[in-house]
């Protein structure tokens, strides 16, 4: 993988290691050939001489390892077996099309045996760390590298909901600045972030309400039509309607949901063939299709 990419960085990514066991496995492999594989060519790595030869073999090798695993997976489902695959996740699964991405990899890969469960977003790390699960769908300011690896699913940006008639309505843009002495409705999830990027403008933000509801949420905003809603784009995406609009909220960076699992934890063959799969289509299409099938099941 090192001697496709030319970077140690990239290939421990691809094989779901950290950067040190890769090169760790590198200078084991040196020390017992007495030959170096790889020499650095400016910011990159590519092959020595020795390593090319050496690839050659190597490749033969792995091309015939792959070939036993492809029939070790037909002998299984010729027996009826299969591998499971354990997903955690807050009660944003729904809204970020999780659910179908899961179910369109299963029409792929029938033997897998699904678990899925949704908790609290407090608790899902919990649930991680209890090693119930091997992956998380959580946003990526909750993780701690030390501790967590992970896989971008979905970077989303953030809206500021408003009653229609109001000054704030007339914008095209809201800018923190602008949340100043507002009456604000946020998510637990928001809370953490939104003070966050308030504080580096030394601004003091009135929370009035919290909900992890939108339809709640917008309830209030209604009966308060001076509060400000802050929600993620693609939560909103369902609740358009006459009374309020969505706006843009500047400033706010990215909350950018992804797939966790435990860097001490060897994820299994159907988890790295889930986040393959995942690099491979768009999660735009999942969250469509969600949305798609809502407005479907409401006519």
């Amino acid at each position: 993988m090192v001697a496709d990419l030319g970077n140690f960085s990239e290939a421990a990514d691809r094989l779901y290691l950290s950067q040190s066991t890769v090169s760790k496995h590198v200078m084991k492999l040196e020390e017992e050939l007495g030959i170096q594989l790889l020499a650095r060519n400016g910011k990159s790595f590519v092959l020595t001489e020795a390593g090319r030869t050496m690839l050659r073999y190597y490749s033969e090798i792995l091309e015939i390892y792959d070939r036993s695993v492809i029939a070790a997976e037909r002998l299984k489902k010729k027996n009826g077996f299969g591998y499971e695959l354990k997903v955690v996740g807050g009660n944003r699964m729904s809204h970020y099309g999780l659910i179908h991405s899961l179910t369109a990899f299963l029409r792929i890969h029938p033997e897998v045996k699904l678990s899925i469960d949704d908790t609290e977003s407090k608790s899902v790390l919990f649930a991680l760390r209890s090693g119930d699960y091997e992956l998380a769908f959580c946003q990526n300011t909750m993780l701690d590298s030390s501790e967590f690896s992970w896989q971008s699913y979905l970077p989303d940006s953030f809206v500021a909901v408003v009653c229609v008639g109001t000054e704030l309505a007339k914008r095209n843009a809201i800018f923190l600045r602008d949340l100043k002495d507002k009456h604000l409705i946020v998510g637990s999830k928001e809370n953490d972030h939104c003070r966050k990027f308030a504080a580096k403008e030394n601004l003091n933000l009135d929370i009035a309400f919290e909900t992890n509801d939108p339809a709640t949420a917008i309830e209030i905003l209604i009966s308060a039509p001076d509060s400000i809603y802050i929600a993620p784009k693609t939560v909103m995406l369902k609740y358009t309607g006459e009374l309020t609009t969505q706006i843009p909220l500047k400033g706010m960076g990215v909350c950018d949901y992804v797939l966790a699992w435990r860097k001490k934890a060897k994820l299994s063959s159907a988890a790295k063939d889930y986040l393959r799969f995942l690099r491979e289509h768009s999660a735009q299409e999942f969250v469509q299709e969600t949305l798609e099938r809502k407005i479907a099941f409401r006519a």
